[in-house]
């Protein structure tokens, strides 16, 4: 199966459905660039209806282990993807599918600018920002449909 069916098969029915749960319920959060609050859903939406929020994201495999760092415009749709292990890659294979930080971003190059940024920080870096929102380490995925 190549990626571009692949990519098709991960946008199944459940996938379209916590999408849409979360664009309906979620608070907007973008003033500039904002990080996750505790007890603030994500914003997958910036402007009420019809822009993209784009996010930069960190996910583990457990506290103090892999660490994975990736953008999205669809955060509860990737999520799913990285639970279910739709793409075989380094998150699949490394278990790596707790979703322990992220940020919102209004416009894609500032998104991927602050993950390449990201990308080349050392290890204790990530560690100290996710700490600092998330001391326990908790998965943030349940927190994104409140």
């Amino acid at each position: 199966m190549n990626a571009a069916s692949m990519e098709k098969a991960s946008k199944n029915l459940a996938g379209r459905m916590a999408s849409a749960f979360i664009r309906r319920y979620s608070e907007l959060l973008l003033i500039g660039r904002r990080s996750w609050v505790p007890g603030s859903p994500a914003a997958t939406r910036n402007d009420g209806g019809g822009g993209l929020a784009y996010t930069v994201y960190l996910l583990a495999s457990r506290r103090y282990g892999t660490l994975y760092l990736g953008v999205t415009n669809d955060l509860g749709r990737r999520m799913w993807e990285h639970k279910r292990k739709v793409h075989k890659g380094f998150s699949a294979k490394y278990g790596v599918d707790k979703l322990v930080w992220y940020e919102v971003h209004e416009r894609i190059d500032e998104a991927i600018a602050r993950e390449k940024s990201m990308k080349k920080w050392r290890r204790d870096w990530k560690i100290s920002l996710l700490e600092e929102r998330n001391p326990d380490w908790r998965d943030l995925y349940p927190t994104l449909a409140l």
